[in-house]
């Protein structure tokens, strides 16, 4: 190893010779003899770096070509290697080329295309910022990947018309509904709606693939007066099983002189029963009733509130209780200790995600459970439908039924305007008027 002065080390960059090379408290360079401006930045945490250095004129430019080794110390790039490659970028600097910025470019189109996928996308960048934008994200991300993880390693270029229209007359010919496709292609156009703004497609591939008609004003599923009385008997037979689980447990941990549980002698054995009287008495929707705080029930003047924040319209709107509703939310404020949510998770007391499978062992019992091409199919949000239904055919207006639902126009709620037949047959009457 020789020096020209004591700023500047040169040496012959063969492996050993490098790897000798020590740490010292602050970085050092140590250049190539061989020139062609290659030297070897030593970092105080012992990262060896292969560089190359031009100067022209006043200006210096330098560009990184590999690591020797890193803090390990096992190499990384051979010397050989360092030397071939600054040959090369040394006549690049040296005819002003912006060697940096080339290599930037190359590292932003090498990501972009990894960002191109629809599952890079999704999990990079749609899945935060619908996070954000969207009150139901988790949903819209699982109907996506459900819907369309088949696709998840194409670019997003070619989710083209053509292959979203195929993919619909598949669903078309498994007697989907076209209302449940339009809504899988509604949650998989606002994600490539979002790829287009943030430049990582040029256009939108499904611009030309339009929504499929269906019926504005389908007939709403609701409950008979038989259908709500094997349902409310179907809850009561839930908690009659459930409290004689429980006394039969805790005979058992007698026998065996183990601490007994408390027994569930009570109104309700757990949440389901009274989410299903709230639901049929108010029409509150299954998200609405779940994000429920104590805050926005008022005892004392009958009326819960529905915050705009948790509303699917985004609009707070204010539901009366009736005496069903009113005693079902006093009794079970009773029987929990939560002070946030109305209806918590019973084992973490955060926001209730899902009923599903309480609610298909209660229509089971009630004998309601049928598949879902069935002309009798029933669901909760059905119950929301029982509860308009009901009020309509005793004579409320389809405007008091708007507010209440918390519709955002009455074309939503002209659904029910058929179980209204005595009001439709006075205007008909007017015909036989002289």
């Amino acid at each position: 190893m020789s020096s020209s002065n004591k700023k500047k080390i040169i040496s012959k960059f063969r492996k050993s010779h490098l790897q000798a090379l020590p740490m010292r408290e602050k970085p050092y360079f140590v250049y190539d003899e061989n020139g062609n401006g290659l030297r070897l930045r030593i970092a105080p945490t012992g990262v060896k770096s292969f560089q190359v250095m031009k100067r022209i004129g006043t200006k210096v430019s330098f560009v990184t070509v590999g690591k020797f080794c890193g803090k390990e110390g096992s190499m990384l790039m051979h010397p050989e290697q360092a030397q071939q490659r600054a040959r090369v970028l040394y006549a690049e600097l040296a005819a002003g080329n912006n060697v940096n910025e080339k290599k930037k470019q190359q590292r932003r189109e090498e990501q972009s295309k990894k960002d191109a996928t629809l599952s890079a996308f999704m999990k990079n960048h749609y899945e935060q910022w619908s996070s954000v934008n969207h009150k139901d994200s988790e949903g819209i991300l699982k109907r996506i990947t459900f819907h369309f993880g088949k696709w998840f390693d194409k670019p997003l270029h070619e989710l083209t018309s053509a292959l979203v229209e195929g993919w619909r007359q598949e669903q078309l010919n498994m007697g989907r509904k076209p209302s449940g496709i339009n809504r899988d292609l509604t949650a998989l156009r606002g994600l490539l709606s979002r790829a287009l703004d943030t430049g990582i497609i040029d256009t939108h591939p499904l611009n030309k693939v339009k929504q499929l008609k269906v019926d504005r004003n389908p007939k709403p599923r609701f409950l008979t007066t038989d259908e709500e009385s094997r349902l409310l008997a179907a809850l009561d037979k839930r908690q009659a099983c459930q409290q004689a689980k429980r006394t039969r447990y805790n005979q058992w941990l007698k026998e065996r002189r183990h601490p007994t549980l408390p027994e569930l002698n009570i109104e309700f054995t757990d949440y389901i029963k009274p989410i299903v009287l709230l639901a049929i008495n108010s029409g509150l929707r299954r998200g609405e009733i779940f994000n429920l705080t104590w805050h926005d029930v008022n005892f004392d003047q009958k009326y819960l509130s529905v915050e705009g924040t948790g509303s699917k319209t985004g609009h707070t709107r204010h539901v009366p209780l009736n005496q069903t509703a009113y005693e079902t939310l006093s009794v079970w404020r009773r029987q929990t200790n939560s002070l946030s949510f109305v209806f918590p998770h019973s084992e973490t007391g955060s926001r209730l995600r899902s009923i599903k499978s309480a609610w298909r062992e209660v229509l089971k019992v009630a004998d309601l459970c049928f598949p879902k091409e069935h002309p009798e199919y029933f669901t909760f949000h059905d119950l929301r439908h029982a509860f308009a239904s009901k009020l309509v055919m005793r004579g409320a207006s389809l405007y008091d039924i708007k507010e209440l639902l918390g519709h955002d126009t009455i074309d939503t709620t002209q659904v029910y305007a058929h179980l209204a037949p005595q009001h439709k047959a006075n205007i008909v009457a007017l015909l036989d008027e002289n």
